[in-house]
């Protein structure tokens, strides 16, 4: 997707149309829709509220290849299941502890996201 920057009321419009998208603002806040209901989920907040004068780009899902390929880079990356559970990859992990692994493993579903690349 392009990166062309969006207000609050056309992301969520977009999102409503497109699930499987993600949108992250300026802040760092990546929002998502869930379920059949399509329920608004935010993350990575450091505050409980969306402005309506944010400006948002969308994310679109990554295949496995380009995953793997930003994950080798040191990247995080993570994996969402049709679930709703996530798995975050990093070769650098928040403890410090280094982690061996050189591939991502393959999941049988599950799309790939990759926010900062």
């Amino acid at each position: 997707m392009d990166s062309k920057k969006l207000d609050t009321i056309d992301m969520l419009k977009i999102l409503r149309d497109k699930p499987t998208l993600k949108a992250i603002n300026d802040k760092g806040c990546i929002v998502g829709v869930t379920g059949d209901e399509k329920n608004i989920s935010v993350r990575n907040t450091g505050y409980e509220k969306l402005s309506l004068e944010d400006n948002w780009v969308m994310i679109e899902p990554i295949e496995y290849d380009k995953a793997n390929e930003l994950f080798r880079k040191g990247r995080m990356v993570e994996l969402i299941y049709p679930s709703g559970r996530r798995k975050q990859y990093r070769k650098m992990p928040l403890d410090g502890n280094i982690i061996l692994e050189t591939d991502l493993p393959i999941p049988s579903d599950g799309l790939w996201y990759c926010y900062w690349s």
